[in-house]
Parts: structure tokens; C-alpha cells; sequence
């Protein structure tokens, strides 16, 4: 995975800020409960892996899988998830475009955007994303940015 220094742009955490095992150490008393999330991604496999990891750590949260961002838009309408987890590219409507309008019609939703390319990350800052993370980045290192956009993962076993 990219490491490089932390940094951020505009709203977007671009890197994880805290290490995985603080993040984990954090109490829950000013942390949201993560209830709803989106994984959004169209490769099929990295998608189902991702929902399965997140459900087995967030056993209470209910996951949804979409494959393009008009899917994720659709599914937002019906019942705005606490966090999307995004790619950026997509088909139909792609992940910066969809953040954009997630950001400008529901903004306490948190955005991950997944990048494979550097200059992905300055267009989703500029899309509104909370954060936005290199696809190939550890879970632990997801769980931490998880845990900077305001969740409770204190009881995440890893």
C-alpha cells in the first residue's frame, strides 16, 4: 500500500491520521454507533469481501452492496446510511460524481472514497469526500479512518 506523510485536502483524509490499535483504544463516548453502511464498488469480489470483513467486525450494522453510484444515490433516498464506502470509478454514475451529490443532499452521510490513482484523491476532496483511501490499504488502516470520521470501533476484535 501507499504510505507516504499524512496529509489532508480540503475536508479529505487522504491518509490514515491515527494507527490502527489508537483507533481501536478510543472509548465510545464520543463516537457514533455505526448502524447502515454502503459498500460501493463494481468488482463483485473486492465488494463481497469488503461487506463480509465489515460484517464480521460490525455485527449490528447492516450492509448494503451496490455496484454503480446510481445504485448507492437510489439506496441513500430510501434510507441514508451513516457511511458510504465508495470506488471511485464506476459505471453509470461514478464515485466522485455520486459523492458529490451524496455531500450536497445528505451531508452527515461519511464518504470513503477508494482510489487507485494519486490524482483520484484531490478530485474527491473536491468532491466532498470525508476521506479517501488507496484501495490496496490494510483493513486495520480502513478501521482506523472509520474510527477518525466519528464510529465507534472499540469493540472491533482484530
Amino acid at each position: 500500500p501507499f504510505r507516504s506523510r499524512p496529509a489532508r485536502r480540503g475536508r479529505c483524509i487522504v491518509q490514515p491520521l491515527v494507527p490502527a490499535a489508537q483507533a481501536a483504544a478510543v472509548g465510545s463516548k464520543d463516537h457514533m454507533i455505526l448502524r447502515h453502511a454502503i459498500v460501493a464498488d463494481d468488482n463483485h469480489i473486492f465488494r463481497q469481501g469488503l461487506v463480509s470483513l465489515l460484517l464480521a467486525v460490525f455485527v449490528h450494522t447492516r450492509v448494503q452492496e451496490a455496484q454503480n453510484g446510481a445504485q448507492v444515490l437510489d439506496m441513500a433516498a430510501v434510507e441514508a446510511p451513516d457511511l458510504i464506502i465508495m470506488d471511485v470509478d464506476m459505471p453509470q454514475v461514478n464515485g466522485l460524481q455520486a459523492t458529490s451529490e451524496i455531500k450536497s443532499r445528505w451531508p452527515s452521510i461519511r464518504v470513503i472514497v477508494l482510489v487507485l490513482e494519486h490524482h483520484h484523491r484531490a478530485k474527491a476532496a473536491d468532491a466532498g469526500a470525508d476521506a479517501c483511501l488507496f484501495k490496496g490499504v490494510s483493513f486495520e488502516d480502513l478501521l482506523a479512518t472509520v474510527a477518525q470520521l466519528g464510529f465507534d470501533v472499540s469493540a472491533v476484535p482484530i
